[in-house]
């Protein structure tokens, strides 16, 4: 392993530890930002969301992001997709039964405000998981990541960094805010087989 790796697992595990102390009342159905990303207004930007045992991975992801392309990354813990689904749900319903009031705005919403970049939402689930915010998003690009295909969620392998870093390019590529290029050049630096059956049809 070389240092720098290293260093990434590092912050993966403190990552963690944050999580395990991490109050109650923060762990229902929230979306909670556990990493900003460096500041340079020049640099690609995009939000990443993790959920479950994928955290630790999308926080490595957002690391490679920044060493190896020069692009920032904002880390989010989806404590519970379902949970932000209800909410924004409630946010709408109450809404359109008060119209002389001003609209009440999604968790998802109120968090997000000041952000910028596409968005991948990653779940230690079937990516249709974290496809129940997608309505509740801006008009910004959304992709999600999930374990389609491994097994049980007892037994399935978790998302790959690898994967989450050529996803969130893909989507920067697919905004012009970078070349495809970069896309390919991350699909072979990580030796992703692009032919290989996709794990859900299998």
């Amino acid at each position: 392993m070389d240092r720098a790796t290293d260093q990434i697992d590092r912050d993966s595990r403190e990552t963690q530890e944050w999580l395990d102390a991490m109050p109650d009342d923060a762990r229902e159905g929230g979306l909670h930002r556990v990493r900003n990303g460096t500041t340079f207004d020049p640099k690609p930007r995009v939000q990443l969301f993790g959920s479950g045992a994928t955290l630790k991975e999308v926080m490595a992801a957002a690391e490679l992001l920044e060493r190896d392309f020069d692009v920032s990354a904002d880390v989010w813990n989806a404590t519970s997709y379902a949970g932000l689904r209800r909410d924004a749900i409630e946010a709408e319903r109450w809404s359109r039964l008060h119209p002389t009031e001003p609209p009440r705005t999604s968790d998802v919403q109120r968090r997000l405000a000041f952000s910028a970049g596409p968005i991948v939402a990653v779940t230690d689930d079937m990516h249709i998981a974290a496809n129940q915010i997608r309505p509740f998003i801006d008009d910004r690009r959304f992709v999600t990541l999930g374990t389609d295909g491994f097994g049980l969620s007892d037994t399935r392998q978790t998302v790959s960094r690898h994967r989450v870093v050529v996803a969130a390019l893909k989507a920067l590529a697919d905004d012009g805010l970078l070349s495809p290029l970069e896309v390919a050049n991350a699909i072979a630096r990580y030796g992703i087989d692009t032919e290989a059956r996709s794990a859900a049809l299998a």
